[in-house]
This record gives C-alpha cells, structure tokens and sequence, in this order.
C-alpha cells in the first residue's frame, strides 16, 4: 500500500502556513486512510495535501468557510465521513461543515480500491470467456437449448417443444 509523501507533497508542505503543522497532519491522514484501506493515487494526495494545508492556516487564523448543506454529502460512505471527522477533530479550532468538504477526498481515493475491484472482475469475466450471470434463468435456458440441438432431430422437437412449454 502506497501514501507516499512525493516531491510535490514536499514542496506543499514547505510553502504551507506551518510547515511543521501541515506535515503533522497529513502523516495522521494518511495513517488514518490506511486502516480504512484508502489509497489515494499521487494526484489525489497533492490536492489532499494542498487542502489539509490550507485547513491548518484557517485554524491557526480563525477564519471559517461558508456553510455547506450536509444532504449535499449523504451519499459519503461512512468510512471517508470518519476519516474526515477525525482528521477535523486532530487539526481542531474549524468549522463542523470542514469534513463534509474533506470528505470528498476521501471518499474519490475510496472510489480508486472499488474501480480496480471492477476492472479485476471484468477482466476476469473477459479471460474466462463468460459473464457475470452465468447461473441466471436466461443462461440456463441458452444451456437447455443447446443440449437440445445435440438430440437427433425426432427427439429433439418433443424435448424442445416441452423445454419451451415449461416442462
């Protein structure tokens, strides 16, 4: 599992308000985000980085952000809400609707572990030449049809007429 700081993470936690601070923070979130087993790619930890630096300076200065609209976040799994809750709690002195906003983070890294369990899978289903309803009613009867066109012809009308007809 990767959460590496890069180079570019470096350079914004030199330029943060508090340098010492900023790193202190993004170490907690990315321990955080690995025992929910979160792995943002490099893209999404330099915007991360950028945001819990920029969430350091509004708590060291008092300012607060405007009001969000926590229904705007009720499809935030549980997991990315209680990374960012901690996360809000560790920095302190901010407003409530920060983890909402921080949240997104989160929960877009989330996303990256399910998109490659979808791409696994696909490929899977791809490779072994099926798909993923093999057991489903249509597939059984495409299955019944089949053993059907390899009876001889006689037989295969009675079986096949009794197939369609529910018996």
């Amino acid at each position: 599992m990767e959460n590496q700081v890069t180079q570019a993470v470096e350079e914004i936690i030199l330029a943060s308000h508090d340098s010492v601070a900023t790193r202190k923070i993004i170490d907690f979130t990315l321990a955080k985000l690995r025992t929910f087993e979160i792995v943002p790619t490099e893209v999404q930890l330099v915007v991360l980085a950028n945001h819990l630096g920029e969430m350091i300076r509004r708590s060291q200065t008092n300012e607060r952000m405007m009001q969000v609209d926590p229904l705007m976040f009720s499809e935030v799994s549980k997991e990315a809400l209680a990374v960012s809750q901690a996360v809000v709690e560790e920095v302190g002195n901010l407003a409530v609707d920060e983890k909402y906003i921080l949240s997104i983070h989160f929960e877009t890294a989330r996303q990256n572990k399910l998109n490659q369990l979808n791409e696994i899978q696909t490929k899977q289903t791809i490779l072994l030449g099926g798909n993923n309803y093999d057991n489903s009613s249509h597939c059984r009867s495409i299955r019944k049809r089949t053993k059907c066109r390899k009876r001889s012809r006689s037989s295969r009308r009675k079986s096949c007429r009794s197939t369609r007809n529910g018996g």
